[in-house]
């Protein structure tokens, strides 16, 4: 066992440029950090680590993931206390509210970049106590420092038996209110991490670009200033919509035949989107909002969640150019063809230019038949 105590900022900095990234993995054992003026140990540039059988206590933070991390970090038969009996009494006198600020500080922002890895944070029985007076248990941070380098999805993911004991409700994982922040969602797959009453579900950003496909199966969290929202039974997965072509991909339209929800550009020409199983259509429009098709359309799914009914490849259909027609006139025309649960339609001009393709939740409205 190592036991480690400092009155300096942090004890455990593993920040150098390339950090430590063990090639086979790396094991810290029954490591004890307690009362340390910020961060009972820090990663940075960081990754493939485990932290095992260890212990927390009374730390600003006790464990904090900074930027640049390349890969997991698995924190397993662990427990992190923000108050001790030995703090508590001794030096708070009775005073039940803790110094530490978060057990968990974890940056992330779901980009897809060369240095992405899933599952960045998962805990696999870990015990938090004595969250109380504003201390939270896991602080999810939106970061997009060096040039949005793939910090990976919202912590969490794939992680069991979490415990949150003699804590506040309000100690309980939540995003904050940062524009930036609009697609982060955590699983709960054990019903522990969100609100009390309530089963397996998703923790949410509370906004219309998460909400948009999942009906009436979120309620805002009361402790989140109405910035985050519980999804229970709902199963989600992001993934990342890439247009490849000359054109300015500056909207983008998705469909599932019922709904249609339009989103701006998360990073460059990439759009992020976290949805429930389902079928999805949709196309891109320029800068002055006309329709434009790629030439190919890459789709990245991000980490499988722990439920069984999720979005994969085939939910997929969107729109791309399609191969050039022969050179001869051909008639204009306009028919209306149903795929999976949307319409679309497909279309050419008599002057032998490309033909298109189109969806629409409701394509008799703009459909023409004319001979030329």
């Amino acid at each position: 066992m190592r036991s480690f105590h400092s009155k300096r900022p942090s004890f455990s900095l593993l920040c150098s440029k390339p950090g430590w990234q063990p090639k086979n993995g790396g094991v810290i054992d029954n490591f004890h950090a307690y009362k340390n003026k910020m961060d009972g140990i820090k990663f940075h540039n960081s990754g493939k680590v485990t932290i095992r059988s260890s212990r927390f206590a009374d730390n600003r933070y006790s464990v904090r993931y900074g930027v640049f991390h390349s890969a997991q970090l698995n924190l397993v038969d662990s427990a992190i206390d923000a108050l001790s009996d030995d703090r508590r009494y001794r030096l708070n006198r009775g005073n039940q509210c803790p110094y530490t600020s978060s057990g968990i500080w974890y940056v992330y922002n779901g980009y897809l970049s060369s240095g992405y890895t899933p599952d960045v944070l998962k805990l696999t029985n870990v015990t938090f106590s004595n969250f109380r007076c504003g201390a939270t248990t896991v602080y999810p941070v939106f970061d997009t420092r060096d040039n949005w380098h793939g910090l990976g999805d919202p912590p969490l993911h794939h992680s069991t038996d979490v415990r949150i004991e003699t804590s506040w409700e309000t100690s309980k994982p939540r995003f904050g209110c940062e524009a930036t922040a609009k697609w982060s969602f955590i699983e709960d797959a054990g019903g522990t991490l969100g609100p009390k009453d309530y089963g397996p579900g998703f923790i949410i950003r509370n906004n219309a670009e998460m909400k948009a496909f999942l009906g009436n199966s979120c309620e805002p969290i009361w402790y989140s200033d109405s910035c985050s929202a519980f999804c229970e039974g709902v199963c989600l997965r992001s993934a990342q919509i890439s247009p490849k072509g000359p054109d300015s991909y500056r909207k983008f339209v998705l469909t599932n035949g019922i709904t249609s929800r339009t989103y701006d550009p998360y990073v460059g020409s990439d759009f992020l989107v976290v949805l429930p199983p389902g079928n999805y259509g949709g196309y891109f429009k320029d800068e002055s909002g006309n329709e434009v098709s790629p030439n190919n359309v890459r789709v990245t799914l991000h980490t499988t969640p722990q439920c069984d009914n999720y979005i994969d490849e085939s939910s997929f259909d969107l729109q791309i150019k399609s191969e050039s027609p022969s050179s001869s006139p051909a008639p204009s025309f306009a028919s209306g063809i149903r795929f999976k649960s949307f319409s679309r339609f497909i279309g050419a001009k008599s002057d032998g230019s490309k033909p298109f393709l189109r969806m629409d939740p409701e394509p008799i409205v703009d459909t023409n038949f004319q001979l030329v």
